[in-house]
């Protein structure tokens, strides 16, 4: 079963490895805007990996470390479609 998303934003902690990559790829072959990484390098491979995968999504890359209450604002001052 697929589910649509396209048009909603999923901020996906820990999403570039591990289990948090894997949800963020399903999130954006469902059409999803997925987000979130501490490290520059790592963010701009997985969203790469996550292009390759669907190529149709539209996938954004934010650095920000949320063990901090600065990243955490900073992550959503990003994200403009956060509110």
């Amino acid at each position: 079963m697929k589910v649509e998303l396209s048009g909603r934003v999923a901020i996906v902690t820990g999403s570039t490895g591990g289990i948090g990559l894997a949800i963020a790829h399903g999130l954006a072959a469902c059409g999803a805007t997925v987000v979130n990484g501490r490290n520059r390098t790592a963010v701009d491979k997985a969203m790469t990996d996550m292009r390759v995968g669907a190529p149709e999504a539209e996938v954004r890359g934010v650095v920000a470390d949320l063990s901090t209450a600065t990243g955490c604002s900073f992550l959503i001052a990003a994200e403009p479609d956060s509110g």
